[in-house]
């Protein structure tokens, strides 16, 4: 059941970086002699029997688990025991092992490495032994065969049709080629945070078996139903075990981390059918150049890594290069063909078309060998491609059987989420499901209560029924509804929820089945909350900062976060961004406050998971973009006193000026400039000292120098005192789109105290 390479695989690829070592050597030197020649010529001979072998061999531990299961689980108010005879078990707890690259044997540093370089290497080696995400899909289908479970889409066919279950929606439906449809139900996903996995080393004791991989919950994406049993919790539905890697392993640390084990525990609903549970993973065993590298600038110096072995850019486009010089005449397909949309596509596609033309010819087994080392070594080099090499993806899948006896006294049954949480904008809906199905004869009916007067109240409002799906299930079994009532509800005041109670009934046959569930009801706006985070993009809304923000929805953590999302734009934005998940916000986000931009909006939504209507938490709000204003910084001056007794010579120094940012991400130390304007203000000195002149100001390293005269004459004891008030003036003016900031302003007071029959006084304000 594993795909996505193995062990053997894995032995190729670090054979093959040997060769390749051998190989760059012998293309590096330029000299002609025939023996020379003769021992490349081999070398290239070996590294395309092994890469042929890599592209061809049989892997036995990408990814693996148990294969086909069954469970059984009883309808609502059946005693299965009493039908059945024995207890059963309706949920399974399932082990998903992954292949990473083993770095025991070069976690220790080497003779010739610096310890920096030590510290980077082990950084690469933390990403060789993890799984850097890993994604459990969850998928439905209705056929009632006992034996196998209709066919899914391939890997193939998946990549094909650019699937990316992440955007799905959970009901959306997929169907392969002979019509069979199959329902998405709920996705997990899994996303290794490197830096917090390497911050978590004990760099005094490292080791493979130490190198703990950290998949932060909030980064984790979850989309539809848990579909897990009551007595385990949310952080235990799908999660990473240290244990079972271990167990996975061999279960000694020295034999280093062959597998990283992860921990499935699923409980189906009670709706029979087959249910395809789907793992795919991406780790890093091939590591190329990366993606956020600029092709044009590669650094050829810089690494790669096939499995612990390092290759430096610069060898293997040597590599390149003799490759290409080889095959020039049979118009091999250009690496930039790779950075085009659907590139890889397209360069495998170009590459197969060449290499069934030369399949005629009297060499084709060396010159096809030679064609997919040259196709290797492109996508080594081609920024991001390497997540794209077989050994780097796996995927599973196995399907389960979930039967739901129905007895012949089965009574009506009707089933809800007996907590449901919707918003006051719209009319709320929900899903519910019914057994056993009678085409014609089921009747449902439903009424919503205030919750504080269920049993002698009037109801508010009906409840309407219509079926997911028009497709009918076969007789007995269960069929799903949505339930719509049939008016908006109103939520407490003050910002306040407040809850309903369901009252369902199921009749069939003349019995019926009731259950109840409580909905309650948010208010969409809370003004108090929208002004706070209206005030926040008022504030952050200046050139070079970033809108980061956590905004609270009236319905707290009751709502999965993945079910809003927010809008933001500027005026210069070449594109729509769309609606980026969650209502939260961080500077990598890149919500950022360009200079060339002159206002910004930000709106944050809630969609219905049932209908996709957008409701907004967060009206839309648009902002002027504005200059920052500069800071003027006192604390730290100091001044000094001198001169004659009829002419006081003042001079303050140490006061600094902090120039706001300008709004140009690639460059964020680029300042605005500043225009300072100094006067003297409040002069209280004895003897009717008098400000001479306007100040002197001088400005280096952004510290500024006030110098000014006084004059007058010292009082009948010799001495000058008092004090007086400088107040400085600052305003920024952005360098591009010209705009100035508000005007800052601070005043510093100057003590002022001299005897002139003593040497000069020198007084340090704080």
């Amino acid at each position: 059941m594993s795909r996505g390479g193995g062990a053997g695989k894995v032995y190729f690829v670090l054979y093959l970086a040997v060769v390749l070592e051998l190989l760059i050597i012998i293309v590096e030197r330029d000299e002609a002699e025939e023996s020379l020649l003769k021992k490349q010529k081999e070398t290239m001979r070996i590294v395309e029997s092994i890469l042929s072998q890599l592209q061809s061999g049989s892997g036995t531990e990408g990814i693996n688990t148990r294969p086909q299961d069954e469970i059984t689980i009883p309808p609502p108010g059946v005693d299965i025991k009493e039908v059945l005879g024995a207890e059963i078990k309706s949920f399974r707890k399932y082990f998903v092992e992954v292949g990473v690259t083993d770095v025991s044997a070069a976690i220790k540093r080497k003779e010739e490495e610096s310890e920096k370089e030590h510290i980077q290497r082990l950084k690469t080696l933390v990403t060789l032994a993890n799984v850097a995400e890993i994604e459990y899909e969850i998928f439905y289908n209705s056929s009632e065969d006992p034996n196998k479970a209709p066919p899914f889409l391939s890997d193939t066919e998946i990549s094909k049709r650019k699937l990316d279950f992440s955007k799905f929606t959970p009901g959306e439906v997929i169907v392969n080629d002979l019509g069979d449809e199959w329902e998405f139900l709920a996705l997990r996903k899994l996303n290794l945070d490197r830096d917090a996995t390497f911050d978590g080393l004990d760099l005094d004791n490292i080791s493979a078996d130490a190198m703990h991989p950290v998949y932060p919950r909030d980064q984790e994406v979850r989309i539809g139903d848990d579909y897990r049993p009551a007595e385990v919790s949310e952080d235990s539905l799908f999660y990473y075990s240290d244990i079972a890697s271990h167990v996975a392993s061999g279960g000694a640390a020295p034999s280093g981390m062959q597998k990283r084990s992860f921990v499935v525990n699923f409980q189906p609903p009670s709706i029979a059918g087959w249910y395809k549970l789907r793992f795919t993973s991406r780790t890093n065993r091939i590591l190329g150049v990366r993606a956020d590298v600029d092709r044009k600038h590669i650094d050829e110096n810089s690494t790669v890594n096939i499995g612990t072995v390092q290759l430096t850019v610069k060898a293997l486009m040597k590599v390149r290069k003799t490759l290409e010089s080889t095959l020039e005449k049979y118009q091999l397909p250009a690496a930039e063909v790779l950075l085009e949309n659907d590139g890889l596509e397209k360069f495998d596609s170009q590459l197969n078309e060449v290499i069934k033309i030369i399949l005629v010819e009297d060499n084709a087994i060396e010159l096809k060998g030679k064609m997919e080392l040259y196709s290797y070594i492109a996508k080594l080099l081609t920024p991001g491609q390497s997540v794209n090499f077989k050994q780097n993806r796996g995927s599973i899948e196995f399907d389960i059987r979930v039967i739901t006896p129905n007895p012949p006294t089965a009574n009506p049954v009707i089933i809800v989420n007996n907590d449901i949480h919707r918003f006051d904008a719209i009319e709320p809906m929900f899903r519910v499901s019914i057994s056993p199905y009678r085409q014609g004869a089921n009747q449902i009916t439903g009424f919503v209560y205030n919750e504080s007067d269920v049993a002698a109240g009037e109801p508010v409002a009906q409840i309407s029924f219509e079926p997911v799906t028009e497709e009918e299930p076969p007789a007995g079994g269960s069929r799903a509804y949505y339930g719509r009532v049939n008016q908006k509800l109103t939520p407490g005041p003050n910002g306040n929820p407040r809850r309903y109670a369901l009252k369902l009934t199921h009749a069939l046959s003349g019995k019926t089945g009731d259950t109840s569930s409580v909905l309650t009801i948010y208010p969409t706006i809370v003004e108090a909350n929208i002004q706070d985070l209206a005030n926040r993009f008022d504030a952050l809304a200046a050139y070079g900062n970033y809108m980061n923000f956590n905004y609270i929805p009236p319905s707290g953590n009751k709502i999965l976060s993945d079910q809003f999302c927010f809008k933001f734009k500027t005026d210069t934005d070449p594109q729509d961004r769309g609606c980026q998940r969650g209502y939260s916000a961080k500077n990598t986000d890149k919500l950022f406050f360009d200079a060339n931009a002159s206002k910004a909006s930000l709106e944050i939504v809630w969609k219905d998971p049932i209908t996709g209507v957008e409701v907004p938490i967060f009206p839309l709000k648009e902002v002027s973009i504005k200059q920052s204003s500069p800071k003027i910084l006192v604390n730290n001056a100091t001044s000094s006193i001198g001169g004659a007794e009829d002419r006081l010579k003042i001079r303050v120094t140490n006061i600094k000026i902090s120039h706001p940012n300008v709004g140009v991400e690639n460059d964020p130390n680029r300042q605005a400039n500043i225009d300072l304007s100094v006067e003297l203000k409040k002069v209280r000195v004895t003897q009717n000292y008098r400000a001479s002149g306007k100040p002197k100001v001088t400005i280096k390293d952004n510290i500024v120098t006030v110098e000014f005269d006084l004059v007058g004459e010292p009082d009948e004891d010799a001495w000058a005192k008092g004090s007086v008030d400088l107040k400085l003036t600052a305003i920024a003016t952005n360098p591009i789109n010209k705009k100035q900031s508000r005007p800052t302003k601070k005043t510093y007071s100057i003590k002022i105290r001299k005897k002139f029959d003593e040497a000069p006084i020198y007084n340090d304000n704080e």
